[in-house]
């Protein structure tokens, strides 16, 4: 009984560590099609995770926090897809940093993947931009899901590159420790469960995630043509002009920065330390004391 317990209980931290690090060996050496079409089909992922946030907030009449947090949790679905759906997503994949820092993989596959993968990302982004733009969904609600996606398309694309970067880091940091929990579980439920609050969490904050980014942006450039959704209540006409290509690429390069800080370094290689590297300075240590 006690041993079924235990295997039926979630993985230890150190457990944790290890997986990430076999999964990142294991990411890094995908042949270069399967890698691409692993990406686009994240990037579609967490688009439709934007377009489920998007609906569900759209002609709010509640509070704030209780939208961002019940939108968040809506938003959820991308990444709960990757994961047990199977997918390649570049916030995530920062974790292969674990794998690099213990010389398992070399910082050119690690280089490739993460580079490959963004760009992939982006096209199942656009992909998705295109069938919900055809399909008509911002018209739902009287036009309500198209001003929210303005809103938040208006609102990111005008941020300054500081802000972009800084709330990159806290929102990629956020993402990681999902995708770490996530590794715990043994179950679908385990995993969506351990991912669920974190996910939230960034969501609810308003913080910068690249991939989402390259959805939410995107989007609200197509519509911002329709003049009776961007003359609804709501939607931040002065911000409109923020709508082009050029901010479209500085929110996605300095999101894309702050990700790797808040994801490759704060936890990828956070964790490399406390399970590998402080480990290793101990062993050393012992190893002299007992010569």
């Amino acid at each position: 009984m006690a041993d079924n317990i235990m295997h039926n209980d979630s993985y230890s931290p150190v457990e944790i560590a290890k997986k990430v690090e076999q999964y990142g060996i294991t990411k890094a050496n995908l042949p270069f099609a399967k890698m691409a079409m692993l990406a686009v089909m994240a990037g579609t992922f967490v688009s439709m995770g934007g377009m489920f946030y998007m609906t569900v907030t759209a002609d709010w009449k509640g509070g704030f926090g209780l939208m961002q947090l019940v939108g968040g949790l809506c938003f959820t679905l991308g990444l709960l897809l990757c994961v047990v759906a199977g997918a390649e997503l570049f916030t995530g994949n920062n974790l292969l940093s674990i794998a690099a820092a213990n010389k398992k993989i070399t910082i050119g596959q690690l280089v490739r993947n993460l580079t490959i993968v963004w760009i992939f990302n982006f096209v199942g982004s656009l992909i998705m931009v295109g069938m919900l733009y055809y399909t008509e969904q911002y018209a739902q609600g009287g036009g309500a899901v198209g001003a929210r996606a303005l809103y938040v398309g208006a609102s990111k694309a005008s941020l300054a590159p500081g802000t972009i970067f800084m709330k990159g880091i806290i929102a990629n940091f956020m993402v990681c420790l999902a995708s770490w929990m996530a590794y715990a579980g043994r179950t679908i439920v385990d995993k969506f469960f351990g991912m669920l609050l974190p996910i939230a969490a960034f969501v609810a904050g308003g913080y910068e995630h690249s991939i989402a980014n390259m959805f939410f942006i995107p989007y609200a450039m197509v519509i911002k043509g329709h003049a009776a959704i961007a003359a609804m209540p709501g939607v931040p006409v002065e911000k409109l002009k923020y709508l082009t290509p050029g901010y479209l690429t500085q929110n996605l390069i300095f999101s894309t920065a702050g990700n790797l800080v808040g994801g490759a370094i704060m936890v990828g290689l956070a964790y490399w330390f406390i399970y590998y590297k402080a480990d290793q300075t101990t062993d050393a240590k012992k190893g002299k004391a007992v010569a």
